[in-house]
């Protein structure tokens, strides 16, 4: 569930975070992407709140999904920026400190929680949570104090606005990708049992690892590429 919200949340403005030439306008695109994903991370939190049969699966967990959600959304745009500042040491950094933080924080509170699945739930989001902080952390260092304090609502409404086609094309394709990789688990919770869910999920963690570390980084060189291009252009 915290996968399936943080593939629309941004509505992919924070994909467009490498291209504008200006790190003010950038800076725009990512204060609107935290805007944004914090109010439909909202509603998709109140939404599981509705007393419906399938939603009492996540009783007492909406929080912990939101917040899973709002870290890893801060993770992703992260990363873009540091792709925009050519930072690929700090994006290696905080992928070490959220595998170790979600592998330990998962082991510890296993065996913390009597009901496991709910220890496993709260030590994968401390992972992210970690990584997050690491993240914020970093970027306050990064942005200049001038950018980061005088960017107006002004600013930030031209940003989206120029940027519209990204939500317009991009949160569909990212929702039913996302919603197919996580059918079984979303479908089957409560006819297959845990474990074979669990294993299930090993498993294609194992499969989608090496095509992710591949994309990941095509996904880096491609940005730059993208932004060097653009720079070029507005230079002729």
């Amino acid at each position: 569930m915290v996968s399936l919200i943080s593939s629309y949340a941004t509505l992919k403005y924070d994909t467009a975070i490498v291209l504008p030439e200006e790190e003010k306008e950038a800076y725009a695109l990512l204060k609107h992407s935290f805007y944004v994903s914090a109010l439909l991370i909202c509603v998709s939190s109140l939404v599981l709140c509705i007393p419906i049969p399938y939603f009492k699966e996540y009783n007492h967990l909406q929080f912990l999904i939101a917040l899973g959600a709002g870290f890893s959304i801060n993770y992703n745009i992260s990363e873009l920026w540091n792709i925009r500042k050519k930072e690929f040491r700090i994006t290696t950094k905080a992928k070490i400190i959220q595998s170790l933080g979600i592998s330990l924080f998962q082991l510890a509170f296993y065996f913390i929680y009597k009901d496991k699945v709910t220890g496993l739930i709260i030590g994968n989001i401390c992972g992210f949570v970690l990584s997050g902080l690491y993240f914020i952390i970093i970027r306050i260092r990064l942005v200049q104090k001038s950018i980061r304090n005088f960017i107006t609502r002004a600013d930030v409404k031209s940003a989206a606005n120029r940027y519209k086609d990204f939500p317009k094309y991009f949160v569909w394709s990212n929702i039913i990708l996302n919603l197919s990789s996580n059918l079984p688990v979303l479908l089957f919770a409560k006819s297959i049992p845990l474990d074979l869910l669990g294993l299930y999920g090993v498993a294609l963690r194992y499969v989608d690892q090496p095509v992710s570390l591949i994309s990941t980084n095509v996904q880096s060189i491609l940005c730059r590429i993208c932004q060097r291009e653009k720079k070029l252009k507005c230079r002729f």
